[in-house]
C-alpha cells in the first residue's frame, strides 16, 4: 500500500484510539495557554489528539484540545518555544531559523514530550515552508508523514493532518488530501469546521488544476 494512504489510515486510527485512551507520559511540568480562559499550570501526564491531561496539585484535569491555544513545557529551550510560536503564525522559515539555534546540550536529559515537541516543530516547519512556497514538496511531505507515523497520539494531530492534506494537494494527490481532511472531520466540532473549510478549498484547487489541464 502507498505510504500516503498508510499515513491517512493511521491518522484515522489515531482519532479512534484517542476516544479510548491517550499517550501516558512521565510527569512533565508545563502550562496550557487557553483560548478563552486563564491558563492552567501543572504536571502534564498524558496527551492525545482530543486533549491534554494534567495533574494540578494532585487533582486530575482533562482539557479538550479545542480549548487549548498552546502547550508549553518547563525547561524547554527558548528557541523551541520561539519556533512553536512562529509555526502558529504561519512563519515556517522563521521557525526553521529558531530550530537551528537549539544546541544539543539544551536537549540532553529532556523529557520525552519535549523531544517529541522538537520533532513536531521540525516537521511542521519543513512541511509548512514546502506547502507555502511549493519548493521541496516531496521532502516536506515526507517530514510530515514520518512525524505522524511515529506520533499517532500527538496533541498536534489536527494541524499536522491539515498540513498533510495541503502537501498532498500540492503533489496533485487530491483523493489522498480529501481522505486526510475527512478523517479530521471526525474530531471535535471546531476542528471539523476547519477541516471542512480546508476540504472546500482543496476541492476548488483540484478543479482549477483540471481546468488548466483542459485549457479552460
Amino acid at each position: 500500500m502507498h505510504l500516503d494512504k498508510i499515513v491517512v489510515r493511521a491518522v484515522a486510527s489515531a482519532l479512534l484510539s484517542a476516544a479510548l485512551g491517550s499517550t501516558t507520559l512521565a510527569q512533565t511540568p508545563g502550562r496550557l495557554i487557553l483560548n478563552d480562559a486563564p491558563g492552567i499550570s501543572g504536571d502534564i501526564v498524558a496527551v492525545s489528539p482530543l486533549g491534554v491531561e494534567l495533574d494540578v496539585r494532585g487533582e486530575a484535569k482533562k482539557v479538550p484540545i479545542e480549548s487549548i491555544r498552546e502547550v508549553t513545557f518547563a525547561g524547554e529551550p527558548q528557541s523551541l518555544k520561539a519556533a512553536r510560536v512562529a509555526i502558529a503564525r504561519g512563519q515556517s522559515a522563521q521557525a526553521l531559523e529558531d530550530i537551528a539555534k537549539i544546541e544539543a546540550a539544551e536537549m540532553e536529559g529532556a523529557d520525552r514530550i519535549v523531544v517529541d515537541e522538537l520533532a513536531f516543530v521540525t516537521a511542521a516547519a519543513t512541511g509548512g515552508r514546502a506547502a507555502a512556497t511549493g519548493e521541496n514538496v516531496p521532502a516536506g511531505l515526507k517530514a510530515v508523514q514520518d512525524y505522524l507515523g511515529k506520533h499517532p497520539q500527538t496533541h498536534h494531530l489536527f494541524p499536522m493532518q491539515e498540513l498533510l492534506a495541503r502537501l498532498l494537494a500540492r503533489s496533485g494527490k487530491f483523493a489522498d488530501a480529501a481522505a486526510a481532511l475527512a478523517a479530521a472531520a471526525r474530531g471535535p466540532p471546531g476542528k471539523r469546521v476547519r477541516a471542512d473549510a480546508r476540504r472546500g478549498g482543496q476541492l476548488d484547487g483540484e478543479e482549477a488544476v483540471r481546468r488548466g489541464a483542459r485549457g479552460v
